[in-house]
């Protein structure tokens, strides 16, 4: 995988903005570009990225882009949240993964998934006053690549350019369109070039298109090069018609691009109850559905049009006009949709916000309601004195949130405990968590104080806080580096003071967990009065241990663990609940309990990491969208075999998806078969052989094989094993 340098992206801002001259009542598309871009350039196996002003590129005749069409490109989009200084993305994770799979057909470098969301996001952040407002449009997003090698040999480019140019825009196709069936020219073979975003593909439809438009249509529908019959694209969106209620639309194949949109559109249809049919569909079918007025809805689906409904379509000059537009209900209803989640008035767990503001008040509230069904006992709401927002999520957490313990945190400073304790009025259960550092690099360098003035006023703290409360925690900040013998000084007189819980975290994430077990274990058989508060663990993640160490710190004593889910958090996190949750929930010889509902994990992960405007890493533990899959043949096989051979958890107890085999040059005959069969193909065992041959030749040349490939290869091998009737 080719290596990245964003740690630090390189940015120079443009002196002089065009955001002036910008109309956004009166949009074109494309044909406005905002005043920064991404440059990235490859060599050696690294892209070094910057963000720079919009301006032309200087390149060499001889490069070889131009002569040989080794370039591909995505587009997407960002759009404006109502009501919110927030601008939010759709599913651009689906766009770079798709520009990959270009990129890997045209023997190009892979761009890190990762970074492309930090790049991309920083670009918004600078030019987000370039983002159409609400209703007038949209930001289009335009991500290119293309080898900058300066030769005239045909053979891949050593050297790449990768591009991010935005552009505000205004609706693609403003009206309904009229089709003209192209049965003469094709955009795109099998074995060729068309489920990727490949530059050529695209130059290669502008004749036949533009033939039809003097002819008075706007685009084509394009079919299949074989016999020209059935449909495959209408001009650069996929096709979709409704035919006797079903939504009917060709299934992705070589020739046929996966699109962002048709998958989302899919999704939420099923949703609906309404059927669908991904298969092979005819002219022929379309004009008899029309003749005998069984056609009730046809419309192209992409991202630069969203839905744009078909008026009609001509066939050897023969006009066939559809349903009035204005009478059809299904893509109406679609339309209005894709709006409302791409503009963020419902949610989206695939998309992603650009940062900008922070959390607002309802999706505070919103994650506090998903922590208390998830079974999560106390939730600390916030630092009411920190600001009037934190104390304002407080109170209003209270007044919601009604088996969780709500928990306000303060310094052992009166004014910090009154408003905790204020912000708390409404809970039904409360808790004060306040505290003070006691490690004598704290106590010296912060606080610029003595052991025994931390003493005191962490005693007259939680004495305050007991005025209000029955339940007070106490922490001692950076008690991971404090003296064992100090620190139990300091837990037994807040316990005489009230404290009901004490916190030993581990601030700066620094003990190994043998270390910090032993602290919990030291604490445990020297505090006087012990027996009658909770020990709490509280870790950082700054060397990668705060999941270890909380679990040192159960064993050895501690009755509580705070963290965060996704192990979000101050510098590298904090402890990921959900792996304590699912370490317990394994190994239950340790004989601990949690009452968290682990079906709802991975809900409320993808809420939380939706809300928080922070991507989940792929590989994260649990929750991340690999955490479930298989792609060596050897641990393919065994999975199939018997699950637990290959998974210590079913991913069903964590609400997540079935385990998932991806096909890979090292998947073996049984994941093929697998996958086979759950696309509805059942086949022999001499069939399986004959198309596995086939498959190895095609995993040599693709890193990862797709569904639309298996419809490729069956076809390919000319089987008669028939697919099975969807349930």
């Amino acid at each position: 995988m080719p290596q990245s340098n964003v740690s630090h992206i390189p940015i120079v801002r443009n002196p002089s903005s065009r955001l002036k001259e910008c109309d956004f009542d009166s949009l074109p598309f494309g044909g406005v570009f905002s005043d920064h871009m991404v440059i990235s350039n490859y060599n050696n196996g690294v892209w070094d990225s910057a963000i720079v002003p919009y301006e032309p590129l200087r390149l060499a005749p001889s490069v070889c882009a131009l002569h040989y069409g080794q370039s591909i490109f995505e587009g997407l989009k960002c759009f404006s949240v109502e009501g919110k200084n927030e601008k939010k993305l759709f599913r651009p994770l689906e766009n770079i993964k798709r520009m990959n799979r270009s990129a890997e057909r045209l023997c190009m470098p892979t761009f890190p998934e990762d970074e492309f969301l930090e790049l991309l996001k920083a670009l918004i952040n600078l030019d987000r006053e370039w983002v159409p407002p609400k209703n007038k449009g949209s930001l289009y997003i335009r991500p290119l690549m293309f080898g900058t090698d300066e030769k005239l040999g045909v053979t891949p480019s050593r050297t790449y350019k990768f591009l991010i140019i935005t552009s505000p825009s205004g609706e693609y196709y403003s009206k309904p369109v009229r089709l003209k069936v192209e049965r003469e020219y094709t955009r795109a073979s099998p074995g060729g070039t068309g489920y990727t975003k490949v530059s050529g593909n695209y130059g290669a439809s502008l004749y036949a298109v533009e033939r039809a438009k003097k002819e008075g249509f706007d685009q084509v529908i394009w079919t299949d090069v074989t016999a020209h019959d059935f449909v495959e694209e209408v001009g650069t969106m996929n096709i979709m018609f409704v035919i006797n209620n079903i939504l009917i639309t060709p299934f992705p194949s070589d020739t046929i691009l996966r699109g962002i949109t048709r998958e989302s559109i899919i999704h939420v249809v099923k949703d609906w109850g309404i059927r669908v049919e991904e298969r092979k569909i005819s002219v022929q079918e379309i004009i008899t559905a029309v003749k005998e007025k069984k056609l009730q809805d046809a419309f192209g689906v992409g991202t630069a049009a969203v839905v744009t409904p078909i008026e009609a379509i001509a066939d050897d000059g023969v006009v066939y006009e559809f349903p009035p537009v204005a009478e059809r209900t299904l893509s109406s209803r679609i339309f209005k949709y894709m709006k409302a989640l791409t503009s963020g008035e419902i949610g989206d767990e695939d998309g992603e916000q650009v940062p900008g503001c922070q959390l607002n008040m309802d999706e505070k509230v919103e994650i506090a309601l998903a922590l208390e069904e998830l079974g999560v006992d106390i939730i600390e709401a916030g630092f009411p004195v920190s600001s009037p927002g934190d104390f304002k999520a407080v109170s209003e957490v209270s007044k919601v949130v009604k088996r969780s313990r709500i928990c306000a945190l303060s310094r052992v400073v009166e004014k910090d405990i009154d408003a905790a304790a204020d912000a708390l009025r409404f809970a039904e259960l409360k808790r004060i968590h306040t505290g003070i550092a006691t490690s004598d690099i704290h106590i010296k360098h912060k606080l610029h104080s003595t052991r025994e003035e931390v003493l005191d006023r962490a005693v007259k703290g939680v004495a305050h806080a007991r005025k209000y409360v029955d339940d007070v925690e106490f922490y001692a900040e950076d008690a991971g580096r404090t003296d064992d013998h100090y620190l139990v000084n300091v837990l037994e007189a807040v316990i005489k003071a009230g404290a009901t819980v004490l916190n030993i975290p581990d601030t700066t994430g620094y003990r190994l967990p043998r270390e910090y077990g032993e602290k919990i274990k030291f604490i445990v058989e020297n505090v006087k009065g012990i027996e009658n508060v909770i020990i709490s663990s509280h870790c950082h993640n700054d060397l990668g241990l705060a999941t270890a160490n909380s679990m040192e710190a159960i064993i050895s004593g501690a009755r509580q663990v705070e963290g965060t889910i996704n192990g979000i958090g101050e510098r590298a996190g904090n402890t990921a609940l959900e792996e304590v949750i699912m370490i317990i929930k394994t190994h239950p010889y340790l004989n601990f309990y949690t009452s968290i509902d682990s079906k709802r994990i991975c809900q409320t992960s993808q809420l939380i990491s939706a809300r928080m405007r922070m991507h989940i890493q792929r590989n994260k533990a649990i929750v991340g969208a690999n955490a479930f899959s298989h792609s060596s043949g050897i641990h393919q096989d065994g999975v199939l075999k018997y699950r637990e051979n290959y998974e210590v958890i079913n991913p069903e107890e964590v609400g997540a998806k079935s385990s998932s085999i991806e096909l890979t040059a090292r998947s073996g005959r049984a994941a093929l078969n697998f996958r086979l069969t759950n696309i509805g193909f059942q086949i022999t065992r001499e069939e399986l052989n004959e198309i596995y041959k086939h498959f190895l030749e095609m995993a040599d040349e693709k890193r990862n094989i797709y569904d639309e490939d298996l419809h490729v290869l069956i076809e390919k091998c000319n089987l008669k094993s028939q697919q099975m009737p969807a349930k």
